[in-house]
């Protein structure tokens, strides 16, 4: 609050009982004192102010969604309802933030991507394979290769596929602290084919190759 207090309108005196949100109206039970109208709606003040009320209100409504189980009210321990629309409204801006900044993350580390989507709490992406020797430096932020690297990945034999997971996993979650991402390769699955959402992937001979898909039930 220290920012924009002073834009704020304050009380003329603090004698008796604070506003609350018992108080029907604020202006007739209390005097208050303005600021001039040109500075507290310059653009940059309103934006603070209306950023500052939205932060009050969706920690008060993530800290007071509630449920009913069994006939009993409850209140949710922590997080938002799946398909509430605040919580779905959310996502969607800390999500987009969160790609952002991982597209920085692939521009200066020279990596063309050549598709990219996010969907709430997941996102896809497509690019090269990394070469053996390659790793996501957090300090700078970037990917960078060195002989010295490659030369312990072809010991190990690790092999692009899984490298590729292991730094990029590193880098996606180095963006945001409170996102962690979970990886799959179609290496994974049993027919090697990657599902996601309504639709599997597979590589073909310079070329991915993609077909429907339903989750068994």
């Amino acid at each position: 609050m220290k920012s924009i207090r002073k834009y704020l309108p304050n009380r003329v005196t603090n004698l008796g009982r604070p506003p609350s949100l018992a108080t029907e109206n604020l202006e007739s039970m209390f005097k208050w004192h303005y600021r001039p109208d040109e500075e507290v709606f310059s653009k940059e003040i309103k934006a603070k102010l209306m950023g500052m009320a939205m932060e009050c209100a969706v920690i008060f409504f993530f800290r007071n969604f509630s449920y009913t189980f069994g006939g009993k009210l409850f209140l949710q321990d922590g997080g938002g309802p799946i398909g509430a629309r605040l919580t779905m409204a959310l996502a969607r801006i800390v999500m987009q933030e969160w790609k952002e900044n991982y597209t920085k993350i692939l521009e200066n580390s020279d990596i063309e991507e050549f598709l990219s989507g996010i969907y709430v709490d997941d996102g896809r992406s497509l690019h090269k394979k990394l070469r053996l020797g390659e790793r996501f430096d957090i300090e700078k932020k970037k990917f960078s290769w060195s002989k010295e690297n490659e030369e312990a990945d072809m010991k190990t034999g690790i092999s692009r596929n899984e490298l590729t997971r292991k730094e990029v996993q590193i880098a996606m979650n180095s963006v945001n602290k409170d996102l962690r991402f979970t990886m799959e390769l179609s290496s994974d699955f049993h027919d090697n084919r990657l599902p996601t959402l309504s639709f599997s992937l597979w590589e073909g001979e310079n070329s991915l190759k993609h077909s429907y898909f339903e989750k068994g039930m």
